[in-house]
């Protein structure tokens, strides 16, 4: 055990371990069976076996019961080498970082286990240890090399200048550079290429299609060529998107400038990653597409009236009691338009009197009036449309009652149980749910009512001529999904392929929103892991604390979004193109998301102060948590021996506040946290509601002043003793008496919310 001096010391921060990605197996096709990954070893055997149990059932794609797609768009559980690549769920070396482990020793999760839904057993000690063993030795670097934005730039120069000179004006581009270089499988890039190129015709005006062979350029195909022509965009239009395009790159060298005179604005490409998110979703889908703000504009635009059509019974129905999207009843309604068809739903939050269709067939409202239709008319709460685009591909649109557009579906009426937020995105979740086009509809209306003579004579030939039987029905579904299966065929595109269950725009849009670790970080400056941690060593106080956060374990999207351009300008020798009005942001957008949970998020930030510790120099951790809990923070040392840093003898309330960020030590503490010695250390953050829930912790600070707790197995990793000391006063030594038991999980895990970083000291 190392001695130290009077602070507390915080270990190396090694870059993040990037993910060891083994890519023996994959399941990006979805036309067969899914090939699981093998594991290579007893460790990965025994925590895909506890995954197998315990969570794949909701999250794996090709072993779910009874659900269609995974749960909260999470659909790999058992694919080892995916998991290790995604910060999002597993950081290697950590688990108490990995919100994969934190979600299941935390009790939330199996769900349905955590909820009383389900007569199956939770995880074991056993089982989450073997968890925690995986994580803890899954650690590693792919060797992919970097993407520097100047040679970015150099293959879009040159594919730029190899155009007819009349196209260059209108040549744009989009950029998968940062995915290919953060260890991306090359069956992951074949989603994310097809996924961008999907999302590009679905927001497309023009009559051809965009073939995917046509628009992959550069040597590791991660460059997208577009023309604004071919896409019926403008000049304007597109500088109306990059208005908020947070990751603007200028290398300020002579084939940049030269992009940006040809091309007529600032800046000539985006990441497609970026607007796989922003694309799809709600402002910039609709003014994209020129979408009105109305259902009726809807109509003007598309030249038909859906009340005429009713009228005149040109329309065809099929209702039924429950979709795999709406809560109660639903109704689904088709029109012919000049480009094709156009659907619309009908959709209730409850299914009692006139939101009952089995009672009301007709409607919306008074529309046929000749006898009293008014009084079997239903009254819907809102409504989902689809409709064919010139190109075959389609667009969608959500409303309210009166026809308002709706950015997203009110959860209590719909509900895309593949996003985490559960709501119905215009857009992007149309896009997963009708990865196939029109799906199929079996109609429980008119079987009910036809032969009822409960109901007027009038009503059940109205509810005849417009609720066509199922083989008529079923033929009209499946004429207009081979019209978009045909579009998609036709761009050069499988609608089959899928990553782990994710159609390829989401699994685009997804990957976007993941955490950050550092080098996924790295791939988005274009530069290595190494080159980014030596210079967030000593970055200081730009960039807030997104370096510390990057250089301990893992940042938000939102958080990396806002402070990229803060960084940029010192990580690489280039300037930031400022947006010209952030008319949108991660933030902006996802702060609208309704989580539908049974208990709120209960989350604990930590990272220390500077990016990396000085021998010799105080540190200070900075910790916030989502609701009000006791704080435990825990060392483990190179030794896997484990020391409770906080309590301690001189501070003994360890109560804080949700929402409140907290320096520990505070400014007016009277003592200070050092390393002594240089190295990686773990600091393990625990905060438990009730302060009952780590029994195995016992203080004695008349005895000692930092407890010990024994050699630990809860981390892999070893941490320098750190001594809790009065300022300016005398040293303590360090006490070398240990507890008997050692450190585990809280016993009332539910309680308890928890994290990790590690912490380099130079």
């Amino acid at each position: 055990m190392a001695t130290l001096s009077s602070t507390k010391s915080f270990g190396n921060v090694l870059t993040l371990a990037a993910a060891l990605l083994i890519s023996t197996s994959f399941s990006a096709m979805s036309e067969g069976p899914v090939e699981i990954y093998k594991p290579a070893n007893d460790i990965e055997k025994a925590a895909q076996d506890m995954l197998d149990k315990h969570c794949a059932r909701c999250h794996q794609d090709g072993k779910l019961v009874k659900r269609e797609k995974a749960a909260k768009g999470f659909g790999d559980a058992m694919q080892l080498d995916q998991l290790l690549g995604n910060p999002d769920r597993v950081v290697p070396g950590t688990p108490d970082a990995s919100k994969i482990f934190q979600v299941i020793v935390n009790g939330q999760m199996p769900k349905d286990v955590f909820e009383g839904e389900s007569d199956k057993l939770a995880p074991s000690a056993e089982e989450i240890d073997a968890l925690r063993t995986w994580i803890t030795k899954a650690a590693g670097e792919c060797k992919v090399e970097a993407y520097e934005p100047k040679l970015l730039i150099k293959e879009m120069y040159d594919d730029l200048f190899s155009l007819p000179e009349h196209l260059r004006a209108t040549t744009r581009y989009m950029t998968l550079a940062n995915i290919s270089s953060s260890c991306a499988t090359e069956e992951e890039m074949e989603v994310y290429r097809q996924g961008a190129v999907k999302i590009l015709n679905s927001l497309s005006q023009n009559s051809d299609v965009i073939k995917l062979k046509e628009v992959i350029v550069g040597e590791r195909k991660d460059i997208i060529r577009i023309n604004l022509i071919d896409l019926n965009w403008t000049p304007e239009l597109w500088d109306y998107i990059i208005s908020g395009y947070p990751y603007g790159i200028d290398p300020v060298d002579s084939q940049h400038k030269a992009m940006v005179g040809l091309t007529h604005t600032e800046l000539p490409y985006i990441r497609a990653d970026w607007f796989g998110f922003f694309g799809t979703r709600s402002p910039l889908y609709e003014k994209v597409l020129g979408l009105p703000d109305t259902i009726q504009g809807i109509q003007a635009m598309l030249k038909f009236n859906m009340r005429d059509n009713i009228y005149n019974r040109d329309v065809a129905r099929a209702g039924f009691k429950k979709s795999g999207v709406s809560r109660s009843n639903r109704l689904i309604e088709r029109h012919r338009i000049n480009d094709g068809y156009f659907w619309t739903s009908y959709d209730f939050a409850a299914t009692k009197g006139d939101q009952n269709l089995l009672e009301n067939p007709l409607g919306p409202g008074d529309i046929f009036g000749s006898f009293d239709s008014e009084s079997y008319a239903f009254k819907e709460d809102g409504g989902e449309s689809i409709w064919s685009l010139p190109n075959g591909f389609q667009a969608y649109y959500l409303n309210k009652a009166t026809g308002e557009f709706l950015p997203k579906g009110p959860t209590e009426i719909v509900q895309d149980p593949g996003r985490t937020d559960l709501a119905v995105a215009n857009g992007i979740s149309c896009m997963g749910c009708h990865d196939q086009g029109m799906r199929n509809a079996v109609d429980d209306i008119a079987p009910h009512i036809v032969k009822n003579k409960i109901f007027p004579s009038d009503v059940r030939e109205i509810v005849k001529s417009i609720y066509p039987e199922k083989e008529e029905m079923d033929g009209m579904i499946k004429e207009d999904a081979d019209t978009f299966l045909s579009a998609m065929k036709r761009a050069g595109l499988n609608a089959n392929l899928k990553l782990n269950g994710d159609e390829m725009a989401n699994a685009l849009s997804n990957r976007y929103e993941r955490d950050l670790d550092l080098r996924s970080a790295a791939a988005e400056f274009g530069t290595t892991p190494d080159e980014l941690k030596d210079y967030l060593r000593g970055a200081g106080d730009v960039g807030g604390s997104i370096a510390s956060q990057l250089s301990q374990g893992t940042v938000q999207r939102d958080t990396f979004e806002t402070e990229f351009g803060s960084l940029v300008e010192n990580v690489i020798d280039a300037d930031f193109i400022k947006p010209t009005t952030q008319e949108y942001s991660y933030k902006t957008i996802k702060k609208n998301e309704v989580i539908e949970e049974k208990v709120d998020k209960f989350e604990l930030e930590l990272y220390a102060k500077t990016p990396a510790a000085e021998v010799g120099k105080t540190t200070t951790l900075i910790v916030k948590s989502t609701k009000d809990c006791y704080l435990t923070l825990v060392n483990i040392d190179q030794e896997e021996v484990g020391t409770v840093l906080y309590p301690n003898k001189f501070q003994q309330d360890n109560f804080i506040k949700a929402g409140t960020e907290y320096s520990i030590p505070a400014s007016d503490a009277t003592y200070d946290y050092t390393f002594q010695s240089k190295g990686v250390e773990t600091i393990i953050g625990l905060c438990d509601i009730t302060g009952k829930s780590l029994p195995k912790i016992t203080h004695d600070f008349n005895a000692k002043a930092y407890t010990s707790l024994g050699r630990s197995i809860s981390v892999g990793e070893k941490l320098d003793v750190v001594v809790p000391v009065k300022k300016k006063g005398k040293k303590i030594a360090v006490e070398e008496t240990e507890q008997e038991a050692e450190y585990e999980a809280p016993s009332a895990a539910a309680n308890v919310a928890r994290t990790a970083i590690k912490i380099e000291v130079y």
